[in-house]
């Protein structure tokens, strides 16, 4: 819905810890203000008004509340990114998360989802759930 915010926003604005595979296939945290969400996911070309802005495949953890997202295209974890107007992200949700979080800045509302990976199916040439 606000895809041009949201694929400027920088990976920090997510409370979470992401790691890529360098040249050597060691898993390295990610600098997350100096990744945008453009860097890392792939815009979806949904066909619904709240359907996601962006997607990042992976695998996924949750270690005592802390969020480590281990970003890898064959992953089958899917993180969602969809920017939402404030304080409506009820009607965004996705049914079936492991993780949801919501967070704003001064302009709208980004809602951020890990779904689990039994759920997601390809359907218009993105993850959605089943």
């Amino acid at each position: 819905m606000y895809t041009e915010l949201v694929k400027t926003l920088p990976l920090s604005y997510i409370p979470a810890f992401f790691y890529m595979q360098d040249e050597n296939m060691k898993w390295k945290k990610v600098d997350i203000d100096a990744v945008t969400i453009e860097d890392v996911a792939t815009k979806v070309n949904g066909h619904s008004q709240y359907a996601p802005d962006f997607f990042i495949r992976g695998s996924y953890a949750n270690v005592y509340g802390h969020i480590k997202f281990y970003i890898k295209a064959e992953g089958r974890w899917v993180l969602y990114i969809t920017g939402v107007p404030k304080h409506t992200h009820e009607p965004y949700k996705k049914r079936e998360t492991e993780t949801t979080l919501y967070c704003e800045d001064q302009k709208i509302g980004y809602l951020i989802q890990v779904i689990l990976p039994i759920k997601v199916k390809e359907t218009y040439g993105y993850p959605q759930i089943n």
